[in-house]
């Protein structure tokens, strides 16, 4: 990110509120915001790398992070009621897919829990986590993004296939700094909603974009367990709806789900 994209997305997120910050490289941006939550410093602020070199996903997965291309941030908010805490990754998905939409009309889905696809190929994701609550202390949430913009580095072979730019399929650079500016304010926005509002909003929203629905996909649980059946949405705990081959709804809270 250039000097003067930096001074724009710095001057936007103070007008709203967020201490800014920017490292050129970082192991992941969900360590250090959590190290800093951890060691008191109150929420809001924001942390946005180059590159990262140990960017992670869901279940430890590393996120491939290279230098000028991508968005890798992370944003410390305010934490709701602890029952409200697991619907802040969705809540932060449909934010990022509605700035996307909004800013370049790439036609952005969700594929569940906290994936963004584009063209059937992962965009971004979003990793969620809160720090151990202490006396005293504001309750936070530390909400992680990375998503490939512009084209760039290859990445590993093992994963060429499945991710996706938003270059590659729009044909053009997308400005950094003006998605960027658009994802924290739909973040904040949706995940404050999310705090006064409730869950049921957010999981319609969310089903608005669910690209899981209605395609064959396949579950492997934690334990190993594998099933086959049709996507079917939500249900109002969050958990994704799938119809096994029998015919029996499986109600998922974790695991992996693979869309054939």
């Amino acid at each position: 990110m250039s000097c003067e994209e930096w001074k724009r997305l710095a001057a936007a997120a103070e007008v709203a509120g967020i201490r800014a910050g920017f490292t050129a490289r970082t192991g992941s941006t969900n360590d250090d915001v959590m190290a800093r939550l951890a060691a008191g410093e109150p929420p809001p602020f924001l942390l946005v790398a180059e590159e990262q070199d140990k960017g992670r996903g869901r279940m430890g997965r590393q996120w491939f992070s290279p230098p000028g291309c991508g968005l890798y941030f992370t944003v410390a908010l305010a934490a709701g009621e602890p029952g409200l805490v697991p619907f802040a990754s969705l809540a932060a998905g449909t934010a990022c897919a509605t700035a996307v939409r909004r800013l370049t009309a790439a036609e952005v889905m969700l594929k569940w829990p906290n994936d963004l696809f584009l063209g059937g190929r992962k965009l971004g994701g979003i990793l969620c986590e809160t720090p151990p609550s202490a006396p005293g202390r504001t309750k936070a949430i530390a909400v992680g993004v990375g998503m490939n913009v512009n084209a760039g580095a290859a990445p590993p072979a093992a994963i060429r296939n499945r991710m996706v730019s938003l270059e590659e399929i729009l044909g053009r650079k997308v400005c950094r700094a003006a998605l960027l500016t658009a994802m924290i304010r739909e973040i904040r926005t949706a995940v404050e909603e999310l705090w006064r509002a409730g869950k049921e909003a957010v999981i319609a929203r969310w089903q608005e974009l669910d690209w899981t629905r209605g395609r064959e996909l396949e579950w492997v649980s934690l334990s190993g367990e594998r099933v086959s059946g049709t996507g079917c949405g939500l249900d109002p705990g969050g958990r994704l709806l799938v119809r096994g081959r029998d015919g029996r709804i499986h109600a998922v809270l974790s695991g992996d789900i693979t869309v054939s």
